[in-house]
C-alpha cells in the first residue's frame, strides 16, 4: 500500500508540474517564458544543467542498458523503453513547444 500512495504522490507532482508550466506557456508566450527563466539565472547553474542534459544522449543510455544486461531481462526492456519514450517525448516537445525560440536553447 506504500507504494501505491507514492505513486500517487509523484503522479499528482507530475500532474501539477505539468499545469503550472501550461499556464505559464500560454499566458507568457514562448519567447518571453524562454528569456524570462534564462535572464534568471546565474552562470553557476549552466554547467550542471549542460552536464545534466547529457544524460539524455544515446552513448549516455547505451552505456545504461550495457550496464543493465545482469538485470533480468524484462527490466533492461523497461529501461530501453522508458528512454525511447523519453526521446519521441523530447523530440515532440521540441517540435511543438519550442518553435520559434531562439537558437540554442
Amino acid at each position: 500500500m506504500k507504494d501505491k500512495s507514492l505513486y500517487n504522490s509523484v503522479l499528482f507532482a507530475a500532474l501539477l508540474l505539468a499545469v503550472v508550466w501550461a499556464v505559464l506557456v500560454f499566458s507568457l508566450g514562448n519567447e518571453k517564458l524562454f528569456l524570462s527563466i534564462n535572464e534568471n539565472l546565474t552562470p553557476a547553474l549552466g554547467q550542471p544543467a549542460r552536464l545534466f542534459s547529457l544524460l539524455g544522449e544515446s552513448w549516455a543510455m547505451g552505456l545504461a542498458l550495457l550496464l543493465s544486461i545482469r538485470l533480468p531481462f524484462r527490466r533492461t526492456l523497461l529501461i530501453g523503453i522508458t528512454w525511447l519514450m523519453g526521446a519521441l517525448h523530447s523530440w515532440l516537445f521540441k517540435l511543438w513547444l519550442c518553435k520559434g525560440w531562439p537558437r540554442p536553447f
